[in-house]
């Protein structure tokens, strides 16, 4: 059901902010600006690095009906925008609070999923300052702050020497990193949009790394950094399995709105493992979440006002 509380709603836009992944979250915010219906909605814009005093007192003064955070990383993807908003009493786009902190939180977020039977690659966590025995680890290996986005600090070493390289690396956006199995196979996305009782999953995409190793920041941000292939080239029967992955996922970590799932896929075993849950995926002209609804047949500005309208819908029955 579409909700419209008046003829014109004002969305604020939030992005920029000052987490590592700041010129993404600029891309991306400009992208939702330039392609919000504007025959539904009229838009402000903000970024907390300089507007966060006028985005609460816009909100306080009723000059803004919902919030849309397109902020990727600490300080808006990890909970923070959206706990602001719960305190205001604003609607917002995206997953509350809860998800957005678990999605963050590598190692919260699979150690959730494990509890509802989806396979993750084995991992271990380190934590800062601790004494580290690193001559079992078996390589390659994953190495991954616990909490920061668009693959930074992420490396796959294949030696010892770069496998210190890559801890100090992680230890450097995070006080706490896994280090996880390597899954040598494909890599897949499934994006889902919707709330708890009206979802639908997007058809799944096949990520292929053209400049690196993985779908690191390169791979995801440059130009022909990656090819997409939207559907994914699967049979019917491992498209469902994928699917259905990702919407027990979307469930299991209580979303709403929007979420991207990734996994790698061992063909040999035919398995899927879950790697990580994004809350707010990006929305640049290489990002997959915009291409996968294209592929179901929602265009950018229909997404948008999908998105904007589950936001409306989650605060009104969190009202009840």
């Amino acid at each position: 059901m579409l909700i419209y509380m008046k003829s014109k709603q004002m969305v604020a836009v939030v992005f920029g902010g000052k987490s590592s992944e700041r010129e993404v979250s600029l891309k991306s915010g400009a992208k939702v600006v330039e392609h919000i219906p504007t025959n539904k909605y009229d838009v402000l814009q903000y970024d907390p690095l300089t507007d966060l005093p006028k985005l609460v007192n816009d909100i306080l003064d009723k000059k803004v009906d919902i919030v849309f955070p397109v902020l990727h990383g600490k300080f808006g993807e990890d909970g923070t925008i959206q706990g602001l908003c719960e305190i205001l009493d604003v609607p917002y786009v995206g997953p509350g609070v809860k998800t957005s902190a678990i999605c963050m939180d590598k190692i919260a977020t699979k150690r959730m999923i494990m509890t509802q039977g989806t396979l993750t690659p084995e991992f271990e966590v380190m934590y800062k300052g601790d004494e580290m025995d690193l001559r079992n680890i078996e390589l390659p290996c994953v190495i991954k702050p616990g909490n920061a986005g668009s693959s930074v600090g992420i490396t796959i070493p294949e030696s010892f020497a770069e496998l210190k390289n890559g801890i100090k690396k992680a230890f450097d956006e995070s006080d706490e990193i896994l280090v996880e199995n390597f899954i040598d196979g494909r890599e897949f996305t499934v994006g889902v949009i919707g709330t708890h009782n009206n979802i639908q999953v997007l058809p799944a995409t096949e990520i292929i790394p053209n400049v690196s190793k993985f779908y690191d920041f390169a791979a995801k941000y440059d130009e022909g950094g990656s090819t997409h292939v939207c559907p994914a080239d699967l049979d019917e029967e491992t498209t469902e399995t994928l699917q259905r992955l990702g919407e027990r996922a979307f469930r299991v970590l209580g979303a709403s709105g929007m979420m991207r799932v990734d996994f790698m896929y061992d063909e040999s075993e035919k398995l899927f493992y879950f790697i990580e849950a994004n809350t707010i995926p990006g929305m640049t002209n290489t990002s997959l979440l915009p291409e996968a609804a294209a592929a179901a047949g929602i265009e950018f500005s229909q997404l948008l006002d999908k998105l904007i309208q589950f936001g409306f819908e989650r605060y009104q029955e969190e009202q009840v």
